[in-house]
């Protein structure tokens, strides 16, 4: 604790507070009743001056994770949609090479949703290649 130099002023408090002071000071190391309330103090002020910094600090963190994530789904956004285009151009070409009816059209599209739902997304080409050959 600094010393600036000591200045007197008159502190009214709840008689408990008063009594919490007297309890503790010298368990605190303190040589005086005075020390100890102004060690308190400066705890207390450090408290709050914490409490302002994490709060401007979470607003920046906070700020730079949105910007992150915008970013994020920016590219995502970007690759998907490069993948829709190449999905597409297979389905123009296969439609074009193919003679397919709807009720195989519709069979296939059942087949697919299973395939997809039933690998969790990881249904390779070598799987419906092989399935196909069975």
């Amino acid at each position: 604790m600094k010393d600036y130099g000591r200045a007197r002023f008159l502190v009214s408090t709840d008689e408990y507070i008063k009594q919490m002071v007297e309890d503790n000071y010298k368990e605190d190391n303190c040589s005086s009743r005075s020390e100890y309330v102004s060690k308190a103090i400066e705890y207390y002020t450090g408290q709050l001056a914490t409490q302002k910094n994490d709060q401007f600090i979470s607003t920046k963190v906070a700020s730079l994770l949105r910007s992150l994530i915008k970013e994020s789904e920016h590219k995502t956004e970007k690759i998907v949609f490069k993948l829709a285009v190449e999905i597409a151009m297979m389905m123009h070409l296969i439609a074009r090479s193919q003679n397919v009816s709807q009720e195989d059209l519709d069979w296939l599209r059942s087949k697919s949703i299973d395939d997809i739902k039933g690998t969790n997304g990881t249904l390779k080409f070598d799987d419906i290649y092989w399935w196909f050959r069975e």
